[in-house]
């Protein structure tokens, strides 16, 4: 049983596609025509024809009709399709929202052919819906593959053809992003996967020690998976059917003792095909983007796309890598698409909520309250407070951090502004005390912010593999790693569980990694020749037992004000988060200013801080004392810095640095 889609658009919008495009290059005769010009069809060549196409899907992308089409990791109309028990059908019009975790090389295909049509008694259609060959009439007609991966007919029978250019790009779901932005909460996890390193038994017969670099698969091989996924389900990765174990072997033939990394693990992956004038032209490594677009779940896919289909011919690894069967990673063309910025998605996700809760409520809207709005920042306070034992000095820097973001002037890039890490240190000495610190912050995090991740900084997981990006050059694929994350993702690290020891060489390379992010907002991507770096936006808060090594730009230590036992989390209605929820995007997105009679106080601030810790007082750290100012303004809905403002700052750095001298 298939979805029920009323929608012909969605359905079917292959139909509409053809019809537009034979529209297009149709040539009404008119009276006096000529025959050669009643034969005459006007070239393909131009993106063009497929304007009004993008058009008319753009409402499914951004306006009312975007819940009418199903999503490969969300739902329709609030059913969850990756968990239905209905596949949707290939060729359907579906909706995929993720991150892109590789950027594979440009496709070339056949995007228009023209055909030969014998004359006809009656008329003729092709199969799709769109309006065929007229009774009577011979000659040739223009024929398009766009957004589709085979032709309907055999391409060597074309009197002529065009070649176009796609590009493939390799997505997983948004790593980090928690359940609340994707209206999940209270649901079990998904089966995803989100260690693109695990391994899967190699088909290749003979060789030693697990190197595969450069073995091939003949055929007969490979044809086992495509069979494999042939009998799986042809329509839909949510098939039951199609849930095998991604750790299983790639092909059921062959016992080699070979071994290669999987590119292709992850949480819903989805090769996502773009094309022109798509939305998509600016996309780059780690973007989250969202799509609509024809779903393509072919078997075919397998073998055809690889061009290597002939019975004796041989089959790389890399052919696997990049064509994985079509149940496991479907494909979708996209017709129109767009990036995801986080906070404004959230915001667009929880404004209905919002509004409602408000009305149901009873309660005033905190934009047109500044009192209602102060409440909200002290509930803030309160909530993160509780998840460190009651200290409120660290959880007003925690506020402030949750605030931060990243920023890069357009004629300087490698210089950042804006960011904010910051170190949590003196946690509870007992490892069950520190192991509740850690939970409750994790725990509070994943409740307010979009997209939050924890990384434990054990000996050794910092020494048992990469954290870093890179290239396998076996399968021609970007392998991701922990630290490879969306925009605006908090990296929770946990320094509680490093203990004494050494490190690797992956350990030293690990941390340097982590180095660079934080200094840097910046993460190099290892293509073993060279290394490309690639500019980031990720808050990182530091829980440690001392102050961390890692470079933050804060450090507070902790001072608990409640017993080791205390419950670590507020009791909140659904209600209470979302306003909490609200705030925290909304604030964000406030413009920012500094007043000239401020900004003359700040210098005169700046010369006295000079005058009196000349050791301790420079640009760096007054830059950091200013985007300190901002983010404090800010929390309270405030878009210009007062001199009020500066000094509530300023006491609150008082009170760290007595803490800080205190540990001494």
């Amino acid at each position: 049983m298939v979805v029920s889609i009323s929608d012909p658009l969605v359905a079917n919008p292959l139909a509409f596609v053809k019809h537009q495009f034979a529209s297009r290059l149709s040539l009404v005769p008119s009276t006096g025509s000529s025959s050669s010009d009643r034969t005459r069809s006007p070239s393909p060549c131009s993106d063009a024809t497929f304007v009004d196409v993008r058009e008319t899907f753009l409402p499914y992308l951004e306006g009312d009709l975007k819940d009418q089409v199903p999503c490969l990791n969300g739902g329709v109309n609030g059913v969850s399709v990756s968990a239905a028990t209905s596949p949707v059908p290939s060729g359907t019009l579906v909706r995929y929202v993720g991150m892109v975790r590789d950027m594979l090389n440009p496709e070339y295909y056949t995007g228009a052919y023209k055909v030969a049509r014998a004359q006809n008694t009656n008329s003729v259609g092709n199969g799709n819906g769109t309006p065929g060959s007229s009774s009577g009439s011979s000659g040739s007609e223009w024929q398009t593959t766009k957004y589709e991966d085979f032709a309907g007919e055999d391409l060597s029978l074309a009197t002529e053809t065009v070649m176009w250019e796609r590009r493939p790009l390799f997505c997983v779901a948004v790593p980090g992003e928690n359940k609340w932005v994707a209206g999940t909460e209270g649901e079990e996890e998904a089966g995803g996967i989100d260690d693109d390193t695990a391994m899967v038994t190699s088909a290749s017969a003979g060789g030693a020690g697990g190197d595969v670099g450069g073995k091939k698969r003949r055929h007969e091989e490979v044809n086992d998976v495509v069979m494999e996924d042939m009998n799986a389900c042809p329509t839909c990765p949510a098939c039951p059917k199609s849930k095998r174990s991604a750790s299983s072997p790639s092909s059921s033939s062959g016992s080699g003792s070979g071994s290669f990394f999987n590119p292709n693990r992850g949480s819903f992956p989805c090769l996502v095909k773009v094309y022109e004038n798509s939305g998509l032209e600016n996309v780059k490594l780690n973007d989250v983007i969202e799509v609509v677009g024809v779903l393509s779940c072919d078997p075919r896919l397998t073998i055809w796309q690889s061009g290597q289909y002939q019975e004796g011919e041989e089959v790389t690894e890399e052919d696997m890598a990049n064509n994985p069967p079509a149940s496991k990673v479907p494909r979708v063309h996209v017709i129109v698409g767009r990036k995801v910025q986080c906070y404004q998605n959230a915001l667009a996700g929880i404004e209905k909520k919002f509004v409602a809760t408000l009305a149901a409520g009873g309660r005033e809207d905190f934009r047109q309250s500044q009192g209602r709005l102060l409440g909200l920042r002290d509930q803030a306070v309160r909530v993160l407070s509780k998840s460190l034992r009651g200290d409120t000095l660290a959880a007003e820097y925690l506020l402030l951090h949750l605030l931060s973001s990243a920023q890069r002037d357009p004629s300087n890039p490698e210089q950042v502004v804006g960011k904010h890490a910051l170190n949590i240190y003196k946690c509870p000495s007992q490892p069950q005390s520190q192991a509740e610190v850690v939970g409750a912050v994790n725990a509070t995090l994943e409740r307010l912010v979009p997209r939050s991740k924890m990384i434990e900084m054990s000996l050794e997981k910092l020494n048992e593999k990469p954290m870093w990006p890179r290239k396998d050059y076996r399968v021609n694929r970007l392998l991701g790693g922990p630290l490879l994350l969306a925009e605006r993702t908090h990296l929770l690290l946990d320094e509680t569980r490093l203990t004494t020891g050494q490190l690797q060489a992956a350990g030293l390379l690990n941390y340097n990694c982590l180095k660079s992010l934080l200094t840097f907002q910046s993460i190099e991507v290892d293509f073993q020749y060279y290394k490309l770096p690639i500019h980031c936006n990720i808050p990182i808060l530091v829980l440690s037992d001392t102050k961390s090594l890692l470079p933050c730009d804060t450090a507070v230590a902790l001072q608990p004000q409640e017993e080791e036992g205390a419950a670590t989390e507020m009791n909140l209605t659904e209600e209470d988060m979302t306003e909490l929820r609200y705030y925290l995007c909304s604030i964000q997105l406030l413009e920012y200013a500094i007043p000239s009679n401020v900004s003359d106080f700040l210098q005169q601030e700046f010369v006295a801080q000079r005058q009196k810790d000349p050791t301790n007082t420079n640009a760096d750290s007054f830059h950091r004392l200013l985007t300190l100012a901002r983010l404090v303004t800010q929390s309270f809905g405030e878009k210009e810095l007062t001199v009020d403002r500066w000094r509530q700052l300023c006491r609150m750095e008082e009170l760290r640095m007595q803490r800080q001298q205190q540990q001494h």
